[in-house]
Formats: C-alpha cells, sequence, structure tokens
C-alpha cells in the first residue's frame, strides 16, 4: 500500500512566482493540493480536507511550527527540533561550520562575562525559531539587551533563550541548497560582500562535492536545505533549515518538489 500525497500550500506566505512552480510540480506530478489563508503569527491550522493523506506543508514558519507540534500532522513537517539546531550542526560538523569557535550560551550568561564594552560578536539563536535576527553587537549592546529582556513580548526570546556568540566574520559568497537524501537537487547563490545578490549560475563544483561530503558526515533530515558560504578562502556550512519554510532564491523549483515527491514516493510504498 501506498500513501496518498498531498499538499498545502500557505498562499498569503508564499510569492506569487514561486507558488506557480510549486503548482506546475505538482500537477505535472499528478499530485493534489489545497490552498490555504491563515493569518500571519496566528496558532491555528489549517483546515485539513484529507487527514489520512501524506500531507506536506508549505508556508509559514509560524505554520510550519505549528503543524510539527500536531503528531495527527506532523509527518508531511520534515524538522525535528533536536536536530535543528547550531550546537547539533557544531557536535557533527565541527570546523566544516563557519562559526566553529561558537559557544552556546544564554544572554545573562554571556553578560557576566569579562570583555572589552566596544568589542564585537555576532549573535544568534540555537534553534531555528527565529527568537531575533543573527547581528553583530557590542558588548556593551549585549550586556544592556540582557539586562531587559524580561520586558519583551517574545514568547521565543527570554533569560533561558540559548543563543550562540562567535567572532565576526567577513563574508565572501552565500548560497542555498535545497538537498533530498543527501544530494543537492537546486542550488543558488543569494548574497555577496554581505548585500543581497542573487544568481541560479554562480554555483562552483567544489561548494557542491563539499556540501554533499558533508552531507556524508551528517544530516539532519533527509529532506532539509542547507546555507554555506565562502570566508577566508574556504566553503563553510552557515545553518540548516526545515524545507517547508525555506524560501527559494533562483532555484528550480519545479526540479525539488519534484524530487521530494518521487522521495517520499519511495519511502511511503509498503
Amino acid at each position: 500500500m501506498t500513501s496518498i500525497i498531498h499538499w498545502i500550500l500557505h498562499i498569503n506566505q508564499i510569492r506569487p512566482d514561486v507558488l506557480q512552480h510549486i503548482r506546475t510540480a505538482l500537477e505535472l506530478d499528478g499530485i493534489g493540493y489545497d490552498e490555504v489563508k491563515i493569518i500571519p503569527f496566528a496558532d491555528a491550522l489549517p483546515p485539513v480536507r484529507y487527514p489520512d493523506r501524506f500531507n506536506v506543508f508549505y508556508g509559514s514558519a509560524t505554520l510550519i511550527m505549528n503543524v510539527a507540534r500536531n503528531r495527527r500532522l506532523s509527518g508531511g513537517v520534515f524538522y525535528d527540533p533536536e536536530r535543528f539546531n547550531i550546537a547539533n550542526y557544531l557536535r557533527h560538523w565541527g570546523p566544516r561550520m563557519l562559526n566553529h569557535d561558537s559557544r552556546v550560551t544564554t544572554f545573562p550568561a554571556f553578560a557576566t562575562r569579562l570583555h572589552d564594552e566596544d568589542s564585537e560578536w555576532f549573535l544568534r539563536p540555537n534553534e531555528g525559531n527565529k527568537a531575533f535576527d543573527g547581528t553583530v553587537m557590542r558588548f556593551s549592546d549585549i550586556q544592556k539587551l540582557a539586562a531587559e529582556l524580561d520586558i519583551f513580548n517574545n514568547p521565543n526570546l527570554g533569560p533561558d533563550t540559548q543563543i550562540v556568540v562567535s567572532s565576526p566574520k567577513s563574508i565572501t559568497r552565500e548560497w542555498r541548497h535545497f538537498i533530498v537524501n543527501g544530494k543537492v537537487i537546486s542550488s543558488s547563490r543569494y548574497a555577496r560582500n554581505g548585500d543581497p545578490d542573487v544568481a541560479g549560475w554562480d554555483v562552483p563544483e567544489d561548494l557542491l562535492a563539499f556540501v554533499e561530503e558533508c552531507c556524508e558526515i551528517y544530516t539532519p533530515h533527509d529532506i532539509f536545505v542547507m546555507d554555506t558560504a565562502f570566508c577566508n578562502g574556504r566553503y563553510a556550512i552557515i545553518e540548516c533549515n526545515c524545507f517547508n519554510c525555506t524560501g527559494f532564491y533562483e532555484h528550480d523549483i519545479v526540479l525539488v518538489v519534484r524530487t521530494i515527491n518521487e522521495y517520499l514516493r519511495e519511502r511511503t510504498s509498503v
């Protein structure tokens, strides 16, 4: 018996051009889909017309995290918080990580350390819940923020929130890779020298070799997204992302969606 694959698309959180590519891929593949609209950041789950099918969700991070917590629906969300976090990547990939000099801590704990108040540090959340955007801050500003955490109306940011702190890096180029079963399906550059700069043609072969070598060491999921960088003469992993809520750049969206469906057909066959 093979499970029927069905997609649920959060259309008010998907760019129109991306949505059309996904529709095209699903229609070419004979895969059914529903389009839903949900208020941004709302905790409500969308209506699920076929709960007994293998429902693949694609949309906002809030929607995907809500679905991931629902045992009945979570199979179509390719995510595990125990795997999708920087501490886990550091354990498995070590020096292959861009910020391999990171320490996992909290705002209050780091603020008590002895550092020059003008020293600069790169901070980001350990988990992929977007508690705050990765940023470079002076140590004095970090201390001020640590003292004011209780006034923020952010359920994902508090004194116990794990953060990752490292030295700032000067990145030359950055890429995003969609990966299925350890193989890169489509890649695109999305930044150069710190500024947005999208190019699907600028994907060096040795970069792809690096990504797939990393996948031989470890993958957080069979279907996931990896962001990489070229910095100080080497390729490195920036982070990984859950496919279901990750945006596309100049990727072959049709190929990505069709490859995922092909893999799911094989995996869900009994």
